[in-house]
């Protein structure tokens, strides 16, 4: 599995012969959610830790995965956001 934003350059019938599909991350975080949301709950909650300069509110985290592209991703975390 490639993960990137840019999947033009990455066209099914190129990777496919390598056995390889190209996703989007916003499509990769919510089928992994999906599969297991504790997991992904646990990174989210070590990546906003991570964030000190500036620190981020849950909404202020949620709002940037936004920004990024990662709308699907954001509206699953935000009816769990006192887990991160």
């Amino acid at each position: 599995m490639i993960v990137s934003a840019n999947l033009r350059d990455f066209p099914h019938n190129c990777l496919a012969p390598h056995g390889l599909a190209a996703q989007h991350p916003d499509a990769f975080v919510a089928d992994l959610f999906s599969a297991d949301t504790g997991v992904v709950l646990a990174a989210v909650q070590g990546h906003r830790a991570a964030l000190r300069n500036p620190r981020r509110s849950v909404s202020e985290y949620l709002s940037a995965l936004e920004r990024l592209g990662l709308t699907t991703t954001a509206s699953l975390l935000r009816p769990r956001d006192t887990a991160i």
